[in-house]
């Protein structure tokens, strides 16, 4: 599996939003510059993980985002699927009649991959993510 480097830093900024400690209101730019994230990138996932109440978005002029619950209770699968969407198993159909037998046995096969990663993914929270030096820049 490989994730995308938009999930990559919806994760790092929901661990980040974790280190703060609960109910810390962080300011989107200076997570992205702590981060090393482009701005603007980090502030639509922010947007996304707001949606998705993973975070609260607060606004005002002291205004930011927290996290929305406890991180032990924010799987990396929530993360993923808040910036990626539902994660599918699928298979591009080829043409002809005579491989649809073919591709339905493989689509299950993609599904049922499909689903262990999903389980997986559930499994792991944002707080066994969220431990000192985890952000540390390797830039």
């Amino acid at each position: 599996m490989k994730l995308s480097r938009t999930a990559c830093y919806a994760i790092q900024a929901v661990v980040f939003m974790a280190l703060q400690g609960e109910n810390q209101i962080v300011i989107g730019h200076r997570a992205a510059k702590e981060l090393g994230i482009p701005e603007g990138f980090l502030l639509r996932i922010l947007v996304a993980l707001s949606r998705a109440r993973i975070l609260w978005s607060i606004k005002g002029p002291n205004g930011g985002y927290r996290l929305a619950r406890p991180a032990k209770d924010i799987s990396l699968l929530d993360v993923v699927e808040a910036v990626e969407g539902p994660l599918r198993g699928s298979v591009l159909f080829s043409p002809g009649e005579e491989s649809r037998g073919v591709d339905r046995r493989l689509e299950a096969i993609c599904q049922q991959i499909t689903d262990s990663i999903r389980k997986q993914l559930q499994k792991v929270r944002i707080s066994d993510l969220a431990t000192k030096g985890s952000l540390a820049k390797s830039r």
